[in-house]
């Protein structure tokens, strides 16, 4: 609207900018008034002239490499400064995003060593067994392209000015990636070169602070055969992306990098804008409820010793007895995850004289209200306490049931629960994953070569572990801290959890 000549003037000089369509698109048009009281119309001409060439060289500014940054108010998720930004900008380069990290998260961070420091709880390397002629070049395109294409393997774990830890999101990571060939080698020679690469790539710990927190590395082993080690820490994702990844990893090798032959990402950060809106004071009190008067459960002995290395004894358990186990679990209406842990509650329970017992459990944290939450790659998990009160005059069935209605009433509390290792220092880890065999099979097709087997090794913070697997049938491996427990002492553990095995089968 173009003010009246004859009015009086609402301010020296009068702006008003509109958006005009054109044949190259859309275009700002904007026209100055000014009190002519006040001003020449040189004057105006000329003040207009320099914010033309102030917006000209703004526009050419943000068209440059490096143009542009983050500002406080679009990271609603974290409280941080303009100076927190710079200064990871700094040291980071080009970031897209500042998240805030999980309950779990921050206590693995807690027991995350230094590089340069002996052992790490959270530092998992695999060892994926490939057939095929593989070629190196296009699997090194693969994998940083799995890295493009997840935000959440792209980040560097620090702390802002008020010492809260958070993930910063960069863009333009490279894949960390070696290789060594083998295949020259007698075959006794091969066996201890990789096994001595294993040890060294195990020995490489990561730096939270220095992105990414994965690498691979590819060994030669023959023509048709090599071993790709997938290294990693837990900060960046769970067991459950595991098979998600690599069937990204094959897919993409098939298709030479190409990212288009993959659905789009359900991005980690749906899952964190979730967790932010959740009620967190009243998981917490639910939580306090339901260990209220619960006294510690310990079996190992105090040591001053740090850990240095796990490790493991196998739990007997026979296909008979696995398959028993099965039905029962179907008969009650409950998980073969509920079983084993009241089974191992049972242990616990005989081994420390108390019927009201309390040890951790690994939960996969993923809420079914997060759209897509199962195809997400990213760390979910958190370890919740479970509480079991054994009466001299309850049932195995009855125990069972109250156990799996208990964990389902706290299913939506899972990632605020707090589990510490000096009130419980065993933990249940039930490793059951949607994606299975036939995914990696089409994936191991649309790629040309084959994932034929694969070894893990990790650490863990608890002094004791309760591994179980279940496909296809019950494995059941205690993993434990040398330092805090003997061998023989394990070995009878073991024996105890295979006897109750048999004894709730059956048997």
């Amino acid at each position: 609207m173009t003010p009246d000549a004859g009015m009086p003037a609402l301010a020296e000089i009068q702006v008003s900018v509109v958006v005009v369509d054109g044949e190259d698109g859309p275009r700002p048009q904007a026209t100055l008034y000014f009190a002519t009281g006040v001003l020449t119309r040189a004057d105006v001409e000329h003040l207009a002239q320099h914010w033309c060439d102030a917006l000209t060289g703004l526009a050419r500014h943000v068209t440059q490499p490096g143009a542009g940054g983050l500002t406080p108010s679009e990271l609603p998720l974290v409280t941080v400064t303009q100076q927190d930004i710079e200064g990871w900008e700094r040291r980071y380069g080009r970031l897209a995003d500042v998240w805030p990290l999980t309950h779990e998260q921050s206590s693995m961070l807690r027991h995350t060593m230094r590089p340069d420091q002996a052992y790490d709880p959270y530092h998992v390397q695999m060892a994926f067994q490939v057939t095929g002629q593989v070629d190196a070049a296009r699997l090194r395109a693969a994998g940083q392209t799995v890295l493009d294409r997840h935000a959440n393997l792209r980040v560097a774990v620090t702390r802002c000015a008020t010492g809260e830890p958070v993930q910063v999101v960069i863009d333009g990571v490279e894949l960390p990636w070696h290789e060594s060939d083998l295949s020259g080698l007698s075959e006794e020679d091969r066996a201890r070169a990789l096994q001595e690469l294993r040890l060294k790539d195990q020995a490489a710990h990561f730096d939270p602070a220095t992105p990414p927190l994965v690498r691979m590395t590819l060994v030669r082993l023959g023509q048709d055969r090599s071993e790709l080690l997938l290294t990693a820490s837990h900060l960046v994702f769970d067991g459950w992306s595991v098979p998600l990844l690599l069937q990204d990893l094959l897919r993409l090798y098939g298709s030479a990098a190409d990212p288009s032959v993959l659905p789009k990402v359900r991005p980690y950060k749906d899952f964190l804008v979730w967790l932010a809106e959740q009620d967190r004071e009243a998981s917490e009190r639910v939580w306090a409820d339901e260990l209220d008067g619960h006294g510690p459960t310990l079996l190992a002995q105090p040591s001053e010793g740090d850990p240095v290395d796990v490790d493991t004894v196998e739990v007997p358990v026979s296909t008979e007895t696995a398959d028993a186990l099965s039905r029962r679990a179907a008969q009650l209406s409950v998980t073969l995850n509920t079983v084993v842990q009241g089974a191992w509650a049972s242990v616990l329970a005989d081994m420390t004289g108390r019927d009201d017992v309390v040890f951790g459990a690994t939960v996969s944290g993923r809420p079914p209200a997060v759209t897509g939450v199962d195809t997400m790659v990213g760390s979910f998990i958190n370890t919740v306490p479970v509480r079991v009160r054994r009466s001299p005059d309850s049932t195995w069935d009855e125990l069972l049931t109250e156990l799996h209605d208990r964990q389902g009433r706290l299913l939506e509390h899972h990632q605020f629960a707090r589990t510490d290792c000096h009130q419980a220092d065993t933990q249940v880890v039930f490793q059951s994953f949607p994606m299975g065999r036939a995914e990696i099979r089409e994936a191991n097709t649309a790629a040309g070569i084959a994932i034929t087997g694969v070894s893990t090794v990790n650490g863990t913070r608890y002094p004791l572990v309760v591994g179980v697997t279940a496909d296809p049938h019950l494995s059941v491996t205690l993993a434990y801290q040398p330092h805090l427990f003997d061998r023989d002492t394990v070995a009878g553990l073991a024996e105890r959890l295979a006897g109750t095995f048999a004894r709730l089968g059956g048997r």
